[in-house]
């Protein structure tokens, strides 16, 4: 008589096969070149002089710039907080004392610790646009603020024209930057080895709108004792009054 088999059939292990059949994931290549410091080691297998130092050195960059990196997180949040009430107090002070507040300019708290609030007068060198323009408009009247603008025309040589052969009748294959060169202390417009054309493309135009120069002083006779309106003329004029906390 045949007898049953007292072995248990195998279950199969889904899960099993499944990590059997998972690939290992080749190692990522290493982009770029890789400057390995050297390993001087001791008796014990402990890195020693000058290969110590430099390795140590790997660690503390690495730290030093995962501090500073929050440190500098922190530092933009707590000037963004003092900026604002910074502004508000300098634009209180010019408006009482009707002369703007002499520097250096500092914010203290209790302890007695302090922050430079700076403000910099770069009118007539960062240009301000239409917008600004409406909005002093607005603040002051048309001419007041029509009286605080200047533009100012800046010239120059067109780089592309430059490069270009020389197409007038008696050109021998120059550039018109030679022929520039050679004619420099000549009138352009009597040259005959440019073509009109490159005459006429010959330099560039822009205009740059500024405030004049020593608007910042005149902001209590512009706006007289009002503060809103002294803040207000800070905004509008944008890059032209640069303010920020150090």
């Amino acid at each position: 008589m045949a007898t049953k088999s007292a072995i248990k059939p195998v279950k199969p292990n889904l899960f099993a096969r499944a990590a059997e059949k998972t690939a290992v994931a080749p190692k990522k290549k290493v982009k770029g070149t890789v400057l390995v410091l050297p390993k001087d080691l001791n008796d014990k297998g402990e890195l020693q002089g000058e290969s110590k130092l430099l390795h140590e050195a790997v660690t503390i960059a690495i730290s030093a710039k995962s501090e500073m990196d929050a440190a500098k997180g922190r530092l933009g949040a707590a000037k963004g907080m003092l900026h604002t009430y910074a502004e508000e107090a300098w634009c209180a002070t010019y408006a009482q004392a009707g002369v703007q507040p002499t520097t250096p300019v500092s914010i203290q708290n209790h302890k007695g610790e302090a922050l430079t609030f700076v403000v910099q007068d770069k009118c007539g060198q960062n240009a301000i646009d239409e917008d600004q323009i409406e909005l002093l408009g607005i603040l002051l009247g048309t001419e007041a603020a029509a009286s605080l603008i200047e533009t100012k025309e800046f010239f120059g040589f067109n780089p592309d024209t430059m490069k270009q052969v020389a197409a007038g009748k008696e050109a021998k294959g120059e550039t018109v930057q030679d022929v520039i060169f050679e004619i420099v202390s000549q009138v352009i417009g009597e040259s005959l080895k440019l073509s009109n054309e490159q005459k006429e493309e010959m330099f560039t135009q822009t205009s740059k709108t500024h405030l004049k120069k020593n608007t910042l002083p005149r902001l209590a006779e512009l706006c007289g004792a009002n503060v809103g309106k002294i803040q207000s003329f800070m905004q509008s004029a944008g890059s032209a009054i640069v303010r920020y906390l150090k």
